[in-house]
């Protein structure tokens, strides 16, 4: 997740193309779909596993993984470019999807 983030928060011009005009690809829109497509899956994977090794409920793993990819990848819109530490954004979001889907913090 933390990878996915800094990604995402160090290439705001990109991650907005990426997420908004992806859809003008034509030749490579096939291409581009499938390699999203596996992403999603992988991140379904591991979050269904991690629920499962700690013995959580999840009702949904698919809109569980959509939901926090959305997060992650519109994270940009909420924070001005150079005001903010990208540390200290990716440690607040990344809280804010484990802790707040669980809703409690058990450390």
């Amino acid at each position: 997740m933390e990878k996915h983030l800094s990604v995402v928060l160090q290439n705001r011009d990109v991650t907005h193309i990426y997420s908004n005009e992806w859809k003008h690809l034509e030749e490579r829109l096939p291409e581009f779909l499938e390699l999203r497509k596996n992403y999603q899956q992988e991140v379904e994977q591991l979050i269904s596993d991690i629920y499962k090794a700690e013995q959580w409920e999840i009702r949904s793993p698919s809109f569980t993984t959509r939901f926090i990819l959305h997060t992650l990848n519109n994270s940009y819109f909420w924070f001005k470019r150079n005001t903010e530490s990208t540390t200290e954004i990716t440690a607040e979001i990344r809280d804010k999807i484990l802790f707040g889907l669980l809703g409690k913090r058990n450390v």
